[in-house]
């Protein structure tokens, strides 16, 4: 949620929120988590973008907690994809979720750190 920037990152006040208490709260029709999760899908969005421009990679795997928020942060960063980089790399790009759930960022580490 940082990414979404500070400002939209505490909308509820001084009251601290975890992503995922955001994501439970945009789940239960919350409009102000909604437009977090929005915002801060349309940044993941963009990274992705860029990412897929400049390292020509199409398929790009969201895990760990983040991953929790489901569609409401990955369409977002789905609908974003196309505005930053050039349709002939827009529509071969893949935003999913991991089917590891919390535990893929480590398997993922561990499998890396056994490939020596």
């Amino acid at each position: 949620l940082a990414a979404a920037g500070p400002d939209e990152a505490q909308p509820w006040g001084d009251n601290a929120l975890s992503g995922e208490d955001v994501a439970q709260r945009a789940a239960t029709g919350d409009a102000t988590a909604q437009a977090v999760l929005a915002g801060a899908g349309s940044a993941l969005g963009a990274a992705v973008a860029t990412l897929a421009m400049v390292l020509d990679v199409d398929h790009f795997v969201i895990g760990g907690s983040v991953a929790k928020a489901g569609e409401l942060l990955l369409e977002p960063a789905r609908r974003t994809v196309p505005l930053y980089s050039f349709s002939s790399v827009s529509q071969r790009v893949r935003v999913v979720p991991t089917a590891l759930g919390d535990d893929g960022p480590i398997l993922g580490c561990a499998w890396l750190a056994r490939q020596g």
